[in-house]
Formats: C-alpha cells, structure tokens, sequence
C-alpha cells in the first residue's frame, strides 16, 4: 500500500541517522547510527517499491543507500576496519 506520508517519515528519518552518525564523535557511535540508516533504507524498500518512494519523495532510495554505504565506509576506516 502506497502512503506517502509514512513514506516521507521513513525516509527523514534515515537522514537523520546518516546526520548523526558523521557528526559522532565517536566511531563506535557513528557505525551504530549509520547501520540504522542502512536498517531503516532495508525497511523502506521491503514495504514499498522504489517508484512509490521515488514519488512521495522525489528521493532515489538507491542514491541514499549509496550514500548510507560510503558513510559506513568512511566509519569503518576511523576504527581502523
């Protein structure tokens, strides 16, 4: 079923973790918040398909779990992975 509104949460959410987790100061932290992003981006596409959040959000979820990727990356070279 197709909700935008819970669609747009979903995906503010997943930002706001990928926010956080490179504003952490502390690794461990940072991988926590990133891998709730990638948890939260693994929800949306289980619950909707990519065209339906491409039109409630205007956002490629391929482009943010891209994104939630590198930053997993970039926290995994902090703690020496």
């Amino acid at each position: 079923m197709f909700h935008a509104a819970s669609i747009t949460t979903a995906i503010r959410q997943t930002r706001r973790w990928l926010f956080a987790a490179q504003q952490d100061q502390h690794p461990f932290v940072a991988m926590l918040h990133a891998n709730y992003a990638v948890g939260n981006i693994d929800l949306i596409r289980q619950m909707w398909t990519d065209a339906d959040i491409m039109h409630a959000t205007g956002q490629d979820i391929n482009s943010l779990a891209k994104d939630a990727a590198q930053v997993q990356d970039r926290i995994k070279e902090r703690l020496g992975v």
